[in-house]
């Protein structure tokens, strides 16, 4: 009988409950998710550190350098895109201590575009206008033109930087300058370090199929 009555006419009537994305994810671009083993060591500038190389600058973004290492000893390791994004600059700047830079735009609920720029690479494992998803290795730590220690310069550019070249550093900016522009990166990931997830209910009985 119940095989019958199901053959014959088939209503779905409990909701279904599905999840939408609401937030792109970022997360850190060395160590895990959450830059552990790169966030004690504080060897390089941090965000709007006053710095003198390579120019006099409030440093615009954060160098990062593996905890318990020195020098070039943590040359080579993997650097990650932080979130989903494409590919707007990757090429070896001549003339400068970027040496191989890559600038990712990422597209926020908002509608906004953010940027993150990774310096000093020892190599680019991608090119431009690729597509890349959060975790993809794209480089790895390097030395920019050869005088630097090796560590990844990184930075998080908002939205008002859209316009700038990708090679572009705010030497001789105010600080309250380099603030507008720029995120503080470790606050920026810390506050999107995750997938924020919305419910909402689909009732399928409006779809009953007859047999």
């Amino acid at each position: 009988m119940r095989s019958k009555f199901l053959s014959a006419f088939l209503v779905v009537v409990l909701p279904v409950v599905i999840f939408s994305q609401t937030e792109l994810s970022f997360s850190y671009p060395v160590g895990d998710q959450y830059g552990n083993g790169w966030l004690l060591n504080k060897s390089g500038y941090q965000f709007l550190d006053y710095a003198t190389i390579p120019c006099l600058v409030y440093h615009p973004g954060i160098d990062f350098n593996k905890d318990g290492t020195s020098g070039d000893e943590d040359l080579g390791q993997p650097v990650y895109a932080v979130a989903d994004g494409i590919v707007v600059y990757s090429d070896y700047v001549t003339g400068s201590t970027w040496g191989n830079l890559i600038s990712i735009k990422h597209l926020l609920p908002d509608g906004s575009n953010v940027f993150s720029v990774y310096g000093h690479l020892l190599d680019r494992q991608v090119q431009n206008n690729a597509i890349v998803k959060n975790g993809d290795i794209i480089g790895h730590v390097g030395k920019g033109d050869g005088s630097l220690s090796a560590h990844l310069h990184f930075e998080i550019r908002k939205s008002n930087m859209s316009s700038t070249s990708a090679t572009y550093y705010p030497c001789g900016q105010s600080q309250q300058w380099v603030s507008d522009h720029y995120y503080d990166p470790k606050a920026f990931i810390n506050a999107r370090n995750k997938f924020s997830s919305v419910a909402f209910q689909y009732d399928f009985s409006n779809h009953a199929q007859q047999g």
